[in-house]
């Protein structure tokens, strides 16, 4: 743990500074007087041996109440009750940004508590977040920083400090506009090139070693280990109610699947606890042709069910996935969905697919390094059926078959993609791309059945969003590192998910608010897939800001 420091003029970290600071929202003042401040908080363990801040009642507030003195630290600690703990409270010192950081992630506010200072959330998530520092120009810039902390086999020390994400603004802004620089920073005293274990960087990522030298001392200084909050844990229970949704493997080595259960526990835990919440709505649709939009069309009108998978909190439905088929499509599938047009109860086989498909996809997402913010709904795909690009036939996944699906690589020539495997159609696995990749028709392999279909202009397009493909098993391989290598934090992307929830549960209320009576049409139902797709990515626009 860092150590705090003292600075050298103690009469200028006085409470009543503090308070001016404050009071004033002073950023210079509260970013290079107090940060490295010590102060003493109380902390305590719960039966699981994570340690968590102790919080108190003041008047009507909750607080994480601290102290600048050792003396006060021990007289508030015998205050405390450790009725609710599995060990006894006890004192701890850190300095004040990072007590900052650990209230503001506890969504409370801060309280000096001999003192009348209070720190609301704006205070603390400045003294959390942020640091200030001069750049190249020789003007002083804030820096919001955010730890990516990196899991599985990477290089000794690497898991902590390997990498950050800056937000950068100019201290004093010009002309009322945005100047925000965002960049991802990365230790390359590390081979991030050169070994196929660390996660993939974007190309804008920034080495450490272009930094300033103010700027490397940011670094250093959010590299050293840190107060955390109180991380998500997993409980034997949680882990249990998987059921058989956790898969049994015999495609995959046992040892591949540690970082895999541990993200199916984390998303049930987050965002699927409650069985009864997930909802599958039918729909019955019938498809006209339009004749005034091409009066040669002879097809007739098609009767379908749509099919929605519905998480239900409060009042709201957030919808996670769609998907329509035919009645005869319904027909050839093994697996018996509900057709009587409602509100049904979600299956434990559909609840454990959903669940293996998001952690996989998390999984796969967390071995690149990403500013984009991670929506389940718009990961989602294939979850029932798919037309493979060179198939004939439709593929039906079986939510009853718990090998399915997982991750892979399909081997691509001299490329590897990574693949999400729903199942096998013959001899061949059928997968959904997972990178978005032109792939030059000389490298296509010979294997890919019905190859000619896949290529045009002389490439082969891949896509991470939409398609599937039907691979033959020889092209399909099982790395070690796509299972062990180091990836960051899945909890990181959990955490972005989380936060998109609620967004998503507006896009589902205004999508299904009463609009006028329409009839449907082949070309209208084309443009709600479209339409669809702007307004996910619209919402990932406004999340990312």
């Amino acid at each position: 743990m860092e150590t705090a420091k003292e600075l050298p003029t103690k009469e200028i970290a006085t409470p009543g500074m503090l308070k001016q600071a404050i009071k004033k929202a002073d950023r210079r003042t509260l970013l290079t007087t107090w940060p490295e401040q010590p102060f003493y908080g109380l902390f305590v363990k719960d039966e699981q041996g994570v340690e968590k801040a102790v919080l108190a009642t003041l008047e009507t507030a909750i607080v994480m109440p601290i102290v600048r003195n050792e003396s006060d630290a021990m007289e508030l600690l015998s205050q405390v009750s450790s009725e609710a703990a599995s060990s006894a409270p006890y004192v701890r010192q850190a300095p004040l940004r990072q007590l900052a950081r650990v209230a503001a992630t506890n969504q409370c506010m801060m309280a000096w508590w001999e003192e009348p200072v209070i720190f609301e959330a704006s205070t603390l998530h400045l003294l959390g977040f942020n640091s200030l520092a001069r750049g190249a120009d020789g003007k002083d810039y804030l820096y919001q920083v955010e730890r990516y902390s990196l899991e599985g086999a990477v290089p000794e020390g690497a898991s902590e400090c390997a990498l950050q994400y800056w937000v950068v603004t100019p201290e004093v802004s010009v002309g009322g506009s945005d100047q925000r620089q965002s960049r991802f920073v990365y230790d390359d005293r590390f081979d991030w090139q050169a070994n196929p274990w660390l996660p993939e960087l974007p190309e804008a990522a920034v080495p450490r070693s272009s930094l300033t030298e103010n700027e490397r001392e940011v670094y250093d200084r959010w590299s050293q280990p840190l107060l955390e909050p109180a991380p998500l844990q997993s409980s034997p229970e949680t882990s249990a109610a998987l059921g058989e949704g956790t898969p049994s493997r015999p495609i995959l080595p046992e040892d591949y699947l540690a970082g895999f259960r541990h993200i199916a526990v984390l998303v049930e835990q987050v965002f699927f606890p409650d069985p009864n919440a997930l909802k599958l709505e039918v729909r019955a649709k019938t498809v006209e042709p339009d004749p005034a939009e091409d009066p040669d069309d002879e097809r007739e009108s098609v009767d379908y069910l749509e099919y929605r998978i519905l998480l239900t909190e409060g009042g709201t439905s957030i919808r996670l996935y769609s998907e329509s088929l035919s009645l005869k499509a319904l027909d050839q599938m093994a697996y018996h969905l509900p057709r009587s047009a409602g509100i049904h109860p979600l299956s434990a086989d559909l609840r454990a697919l959903l669940i293996r498909y998001v952690s996989w996809d998390i999984f796969q997402a967390s071995r690149r390094v990403e500013e984009s913010v991670y929506l389940i709904q718009s990961r989602l795909r294939n979850l029932f059926s798919t037309l493979p690009d060179n198939a004939e036939e439709l593929f039906f996944c079986n939510p009853e078959d718990a090998r399915f699906p997982f991750l892979a690589s399909f081997r691509c020539g001299d490329l590897d993609v990574p693949v999400m495997v729903l199942g096998m159609q013959g001899d061949n696995y059928v997968c959904n791309p997972l990178k978005d990749l032109e792939v030059p028709e000389a490298q296509v392999p010979a294997l890919m059945p019905e190859r000619s279909d896949l290529v045009a202009g002389g490439c082969m397009n891949l896509w991470d969003l939409s398609g599937s493909l039907l691979i033959p098993g020889a092209l399909v391989e099982f790395p070690e590192v796509l299972y062990k290598g180091g990836r960051v934090s899945p909890l990181k992307l959990i955490s972005k998910a989380r936060t998109a929830f609620s967004l998503l549960g507006q896009i589902s209320q205004k999508e299904d608010a009463p609009k006028p009576k329409e009839e449907p049409s082949f070309a209208k139902l084309f443009a709600g897939i479209v339409v669809g797709t702007v307004v996910l990515a619209m919402a990932a626009m406004l999340l990312s800001t």
